[in-house]
């Protein structure tokens, strides 16, 4: 049975944020964020653990790299009980503020 993948208002607010910044750079690369992101999810609906952790103390709290373009995106979430993998954050590598 698949993980479900729920996302919290931050993270989606981070989406909508890189979408438009990559929009107005290149329509092309917006889309390829989203095809991006649609990848990663189907990774977390059925392997989130093999993913590397963002912290060694919590095995729980992971990051996923989203590769597009000539770089990428960072997703940190987090495992929960009863199969649920929440999206806590969303952000283009050079950022460096996306723990939260």
């Amino acid at each position: 049975m698949p993980n479900k993948i729920q996302f919290t208002k931050v993270a989606c607010n981070d989406i909508k944020q890189l979408f438009q910044f990559f929009l107005k750079k290149n329509p092309h690369s917006a889309s390829q964020l989203l095809e991006g992101i649609k990848r990663a999810i189907a990774l977390l609906e059925h392997s989130p653990f093999s993913c590397r952790k963002s912290r060694s103390d919590n095995p729980f709290l992971r990051e996923l790299l989203l590769s597009f373009n000539s770089g990428g995106c960072v997703a940190l979430f987090k495992i929960e009980e009863n199969l649920i993998v929440t999206i806590l954050a969303v952000r283009y590598q050079r950022e460096d503020d996306y723990y939260l």
